[in-house]
């Protein structure tokens, strides 16, 4: 998957033109309202396990998860101005990127708060369809 760490509230027109170019990554190109452009990808085998155990009301395997490593793990993380970003200057200023990277490390934070939500949103939806709350 592809994503955007937008700086801000997007607009109709921002959301289209993120829809056109963030999935197209090195290809596309967004603004300096961007602040990030990040792609990931997710394990398929241990995803499909953290869920069904958490809708079944079990934990994960300890064994599985420490075999793979990660639900879903950042491959790429542009700032800093590439495909068009906010430049470096553009954010130096402002205190909580003050450090170089730190819009970076924002968005590699994010996606793994949002794995967390999304991995339990799925399996509490499979356990509400099997007549059951994860």
């Amino acid at each position: 998957c592809t994503f955007a760490l937008f700086d801000g509230i997007p607009a109709a027109a921002d959301i289209a033109r993120l829809s056109q170019n963030v999935p197209l990554q090195e290809a596309g190109r967004v603004t300096g309202s961007e602040l990030s452009v990040s792609r990931a990808n997710r394990s398929v085998r241990l995803w499909e396990h953290v869920v069904s155990r958490l809708a079944s009301g079990l934990q994960p395997d300890l064994q599985q998860i420490e075999a793979v490593g990660y639900l879903m793990r950042t491959t790429a993380v542009y700032g800093s101005g590439k495909l068009g970003a906010a430049d470096r200057e553009m954010i130096a200023g402002r205190a909580e990127f003050a450090a170089p990277f730190q819009v970076e490390m924002l968005s590699v934070f994010l996606t793994r708060a949002f794995v967390r939500d999304l991995v339990q949103h799925m399996a509490d939806r499979r356990a509400r369809a099997a007549g059951g709350q994860a």
